[in-house]
C-alpha cells in the first residue's frame, strides 16, 4: 500500500514505475477473485479495467464474525448473533469492494497509457474544434469580401451612370446648341428672303408706274400722260 499512496500525489509516473507499483498489487487481490482467468497488467488496458471494474470476489471474513453460534443459549439470541455476523461481514465486504476500487480508479488514472490515449483523444477534439472555427472564420471572411465585392461592385455602376449620364448631358447641350444655331440661321435666312420679296415688290411697283407712300398707292407722271 505504500507505493499505492504515493499515487495521490497527482503526478503521472514512468511507465516503469507505475507497473511496479500496481502490478505486484492486482495480483495481490487477483487471487480473491471468482474469475480465475485474470489478466495481467500489461494486456490490452480497455479490457484489463473492464475486468476490474466488474471484480466479483469469493473473499469471506470470518474473522468478522464474532459471535459463535454454538454459544448461543436459545434460538432467538442464535438468529440475533445470525444477523449481527451478517451485518458486520456484509460491511467488511463493502469495504473489500470500495478499497479494490480505489485501487482501480487510481492505476486507471496513473496508467501511462491511459494518460497518453486520453491526451491524443484530447488534441484531436481540439484539432476538430480549431477546424472548425477556422472553417466558420473562412466562411465569415468570405461573406465579409463578398459584401465588399458588392458593395465596390455597385459603387462602380453608380460612378459609371453618372458619367454617362453626364456625357449624355453634355451631348444634349451640344446638339440643343446646334439645333439653335441651325433654327437662328433659318430665322436670319427668312428674315433676308423677306426683305428681298419686300425690294422686288417696289422695284415691280415702279415698273408698273405706283409706288405706296404714305400707305396710298400713286402714279408716275408717265403713267399719267398716259391715262
Amino acid at each position: 500500500m505504500r507505493g499505492f499512496d504515493l499515487q495521490r500525489s497527482g503526478t503521472v509516473p514512468r511507465e516503469n514505475d507505475f507497473f511496479k507499483v500496481f502490478g505486484p498489487a492486482f495480483k495481490r487481490n487477483a487471487r480473491w477473485s471468482v474469475n480465475t482467468r485474470v489478466l495481467d497488467l500489461g494486456d490490452r488496458t480497455r479490457r484489463y479495467y473492464n475486468f476490474w471494474y466488474a471484480f466479483k470476489s469469493w473473499r469471506e471474513f470470518p474473522e468478522e464474525e464474532e459471535h459463535d453460534l454454538e454459544e448461543a443459549d436459545s434460538r432467538e439470541e442464535k438468529r440475533w448473533m445470525e444477523r449481527e455476523n451478517a451485518r458486520k461481514t456484509q460491511k467488511a465486504r463493502k469495504e473489500e469492494y470500495a478499497r479494490i476500487r480505489t485501487l482501480v480508479d487510481n492505476a486507471y488514472k496513473k496508467d501511462p497509457r491511459i494518460v497518453k490515449r486520453k491526451e491524443e483523444e484530447k488534441a484531436k477534439k481540439q484539432a476538430k474544434k480549431d477546424e472548425k472555427v477556422m472553417a466558420k472564420k473562412k466562411l465569415e471572411e468570405e461573406a465579409a469580401a463578398a459584401i465588399e465585392e458588392e458593395k465596390r461592385r455597385k459603387e462602380e455602376e453608380a460612378k459609371l451612370a453618372a458619367e454617362a449620364a453626364q456625357q449624355q448631358k453634355k451631348l444634349c447641350d451640344k446638339m440643343e446648341n446646334k439645333e439653335g444655331l441651325k433654327l437662328a440661321k433659318v430665322l436670319k435666312n427668312g428674315n433676308n428672303d423677306e426683305t428681298e420679296s419686300e425690294e422686288e415688290e417696289v422695284v415691280e411697283a415702279k415698273h408698273n408706274g405706283h409706288v405706296k407712300a404714305n400707305g396710298f398707292a400713286t402714279q408716275s407722271p408717265r403713267a399719267a400722260a398716259m391715262v
